[in-house]
């Protein structure tokens, strides 16, 4: 398999910056590591705040519960969700993605055409 493969496989299907670590190339991956990672970090924060919000609304009704009430408490939560630090958070996680595998691409493409320019030893 060769290094441009490799590494588009694990940057694109794994994680930002993993294709980098596979090809020996960590300090370069870092920064699309950490960034991906902060940006859902946020996400998954921003989620838990919301859906503790919808939780707090629905526990201090009493009696049944419906499906109208419970769509209404999500659309108000729902509402929420466009602030900037979402978007953001979607925003960087995509282009440390995107970026991170344009860099595995020419730092595997780089590996590959010094893998085929060395000649073989001959055989003694």
């Amino acid at each position: 398999m060769n290094y441009t493969f490799k590494g588009l496989m694990y940057s694109g299907l794994i994680f930002p910056g993993s294709g980098h670590i596979v090809l020996k190339r960590t300090y370069r991956g870092l920064p699309f590591l950490f960034s991906a990672t902060g940006g859902l970090v946020t996400l998954v924060v921003q989620s838990s705040r919301i859906a503790l919000e919808m939780v707090s609304k629905l526990e201090p009704v009493t009696g049944q519960i419906d499906l109208s009430m419970i769509m209404n408490i999500v659309d108000q939560a729902m509402a929420s969700v466009h602030s900037t630090s979402f978007n953001l958070a979607f925003m960087i996680i995509l282009a440390s993605w995107v970026l991170g595998m344009v860099d595995v691409f020419f730092i595997g493409r780089q590996m590959d055409t010094k893998e085929k320019a060395v000649p073989p030893l001959p055989d003694i």
